[in-house]
């Protein structure tokens, strides 16, 4: 599914960019005339005009995290590891959150993951990553989105064909069916939510929008995520 080797230049990458980001942060703390950088001693001590000296426990530890969450985005789309349904309840996964687009990701690992392009110029994005407490694998993806081109807050869920979610088991709920580039999607319209459905390329997509005036606002959301 995917170049192993290219995957991990791009987190190396991302982790060199994020050391520059924290510099500049420490940089930006510091008195005028203490900016200049005389040198970087082991990679932990930085040493600034010569007499202070800001010790910086590897900086890659704080962009670790983000860097590492974004990372195991790659690990959902293997396959062939089982054929069994895997049911997951309240207390046996977790969450932390992702600055990693799935744009970004399909656009740097060529991954055939769907997406709405709705992140441009948008006020609200919120990227989660669910993971199993057994293995510490994650599980889904989600991205909940402010379009602002019609004001509605979207939100989509992806998860191997062979994973369920007790918090996405609403939608069962949907009851209508739809079909769209050959792909069967089944949708629902409540007060609250409108929600809808499919199986696309082995992962199961779960859109939900918040207040939708009609069905067609679902299935125009359906068709822009297949098209």
């Amino acid at each position: 599914m995917f170049n192993e080797d290219k995957f991990h230049k791009i987190i190396r990458q991302q982790d060199l960019d994020g050391k520059n980001r924290v510099w500049e942060k420490v940089e930006n703390q510091l008195p005028e005339e203490e900016k200049s950088i005389l040198e970087v001693s082991n990679g932990s001590t930085l040493a600034i005009s010569g007499h202070k000296k800001v010790l910086i426990p590897v900086i890659a530890l704080a962009c670790a995290l983000i860097l590492v969450v974004s990372a195991i985005l790659i690990v959902i789309y293997n396959k062939g590891k089982s054929t069994s349904i895997s049911y997951y309840g309240l207390d046996e996964y977790s969450v932390t959150s992702t600055d990693l687009t799935l744009k970004q990701y399909n656009e740097q690992l060529k991954s055939p993951l769907l997406y709405l392009d709705l992140y441009e110029g948008t006020e609200y994005f919120e990227g989660t990553i669910y993971i199993s407490n057994d293995n510490k694998k994650p599980i889904c993806i989600q991205e909940s989105i402010l379009d602002m081109n019609t004001g509605y807050t979207v939100e989509l869920f992806i998860t191997d064909k062979y994973t369920q979610m007790f918090f996405l088991d609403k939608f069962s709920m949907c009851e209508n069916e739809y079909v769209y580039n050959n792909i069967q999607v089944k949708w629902a319209l409540g007060v609250l939510y409108g929600m809808a459905a499919f199986e696309y390329n082995d992962c199961k997509y779960y859109l939900q929008v918040a207040e939708p005036d009609s069905e067609e606002v679902i299935i125009d959301y359906v068709k822009l995520l297949l098209s």
